[in-house]
């Protein structure tokens, strides 16, 4: 039974083994006992039987990661008897090779990071927010320069024209009283200041 079987199967909540009950405990009394089918106790231990067991999801967590862990387990051991049962220079050959994919990956994992330690820079230099780096598309080094200035840029322009539509606003109607009575000045004072600077 797979990995997969396993968990779908803990998950309806079937155990891992289908039990069988014994066939002398389902057609009838054995030895003068009593049916277990007449028990009404046990009509109830029944319907809880057959109910689904439900798991909280840490329960479901720690499952999973249990089974998943003795299934890696068992992976592993499969390969290592089968790289027991090979010839000695192609077991070399095979241990090699996963060695070089290791060194392989364990390379491109630090190029990553070098360059997210790059980007997280250049973006602190800017004064932009370090999460852009969660978006550029991490390759080879110029493909990631180019993939964080065009996030940069998009990234301007699209709070530019945000700061822009916020102070673009709403134009003032007026300055009060005074804007919209013009010609109409109450105040003598005001009204002689007003016609002197018109001369």
């Amino acid at each position: 039974m797979g990995f997969i079987e396993k968990v779908v199967g803990l998950m309806s909540g079937l155990p891992d083994q289908e039990a069988t009950s014994p066939p002398e405990l389902l057609e009838g009394s054995v030895h003068g006992q009593p049916s277990v089918q007449d028990d009404p106790t046990n009509e109830m231990e029944q319907d809880a039987a057959q109910q689904p067991k439900t798991y909280t999801p840490e329960e479901l967590e720690t499952i999973l990661a249990e089974k998943k862990r003795e299934w890696q387990e068992e992976q592993e051991a499969q390969e290592q008897e089968r790289l027991r049962s090979l010839p000695e220079a192609e077991r070399l050959r095979q241990e090699q090779l996963s060695k070089d994919a290791k060194i392989a990956s364990l390379e491109a994992e630090l190029s990553r990071r070098d360059l997210q330690a790059e980007v997280i820079a250049k973006l602190d230099e800017r004064r932009l927010p370090v999460s852009i780096a969660d978006l550029v598309q991490y390759g080879d080094r110029n493909s990631t320069m180019e993939s964080l200035e065009k996030l940069m840029d998009v990234f301007e322009t699209v709070v530019q024209d945000g700061v822009m539509l916020r102070l673009r606003g709403k134009t003032p109607e007026g300055l009060g009283y005074a804007a919209r009575h013009t010609g109409q000045l109450s105040d003598p004072f005001a009204k002689a200041f007003s016609d002197a600077f018109k001369k």
